[in-house]
């Protein structure tokens, strides 16, 4: 084996693709911010899904009790006339 055919191998400094290491880094920091702001968009629908579902509960909950006080008041005076 001809030492010039072991020359070309070893020690080699060029890429396999014509991508430098400034492109390479570019691109996999790019990859990182996109998909944490998957994550964010994700997260943050879901707590907006929450927080809407949270409120809806409450409104019936105060809808109910002021149906039930005007209930209750209503067959006080009812029951305070007889």
């Amino acid at each position: 084996m001809p030492p010039s055919d072991n020359r070309d191998t070893l020690g080699q400094t060029r890429r396999a693709t014509a991508e430098s290491k400034a492109e390479t880094t570019t691109r996999v920091s790019q990859e990182i911010q996109r998909v944490e702001a998957e994550r964010r968009q994700e997260k943050t629908e879901k707590l907006r899904l929450a927080r809407l579902a949270m409120e809806a509960r409450s409104e019936k909950r105060a809808l109910a009790e002021s149906k039930a006080g005007k209930v209750t008041k209503a067959t006080k005076r009812t029951r305070a006339k007889s």
